[in-house]
């Protein structure tokens, strides 16, 4: 007899294979200012998350012991997301830390680069803001900007769990109602 795992288990087993594709995320995210090619397979890496979210969390719920709930599937699809961005966060953080440290300053002022040149007023004028904070010392430490990352990801990823499970959950329910042929009494 098969005996029910917990949401959470399959969660966490999801979240070391979902760990593993936000890594190669902001891999290519952050190599993507080099290697413009990974600019793209990122732009597809990005698009592909409900995809991927969609076949975990499906797979989990066909397991005949697999969550039968929204709310089941959906705590399955929050710690997958918030467990695969504590991995690639913990990994962004050691890049940032000593691989590449200049790398989140190299951006911002490649960033006030751009918004000068914009004809922009308003953009020029934020461009102006940033320098003036990075005159007066303003800096990001990778700690924080990963940290920033995660909780993003764990958020969005929280709001895309609830609308996939939903999705799951109805269809399985849809499929497995009897379907009547009669037509109405008038």
């Amino acid at each position: 007899m098969n005996e029910a795992i917990s949401p959470f288990r399959r969660g966490a087993d999801n979240g070391f294979k979902f760990g593993a594709y936000l890594i190669a995320l902001y891999a290519t995210l952050v190599a993507g200012n080099s290697v413009p090619f990974l600019g793209l397979i990122s732009f597809a890496l990005m698009a592909g998350v409900p995809g991927i979210t969609y076949m975990l969390l499906r797979r989990d719920h066909m397991l005949p012991e697999g969550p039968k709930t929204v709310g089941a599937l959906w705590i399955d699809g929050l710690i997958m997301f918030f467990g695969g961005a504590l991995l690639a966060g913990a990994l962004l953080t050691a890049y940032l830390s000593w691989i590449d440290p200049d790398y989140i300053m190299d951006s911002i002022r490649t960033t006030v680069d751009l918004l000068e040149q914009s004809p922009d007023s308003d953009s020029q004028q934020t461009a102006e803001q940033f320098r003036t904070a990075m005159d007066n010392g303003f800096s990001i430490s990778p700690v924080i900007f990963s940290m920033t990352l995660v909780w993003m990801t764990a958020t969005s990823g929280s709001v895309l769990s609830l609308i996939i499970a939903a999705v799951i959950v109805h269809k399985r329910r849809n499929k497995n109602k009897p379907i009547n042929n009669t037509p109405p009494q008038i």
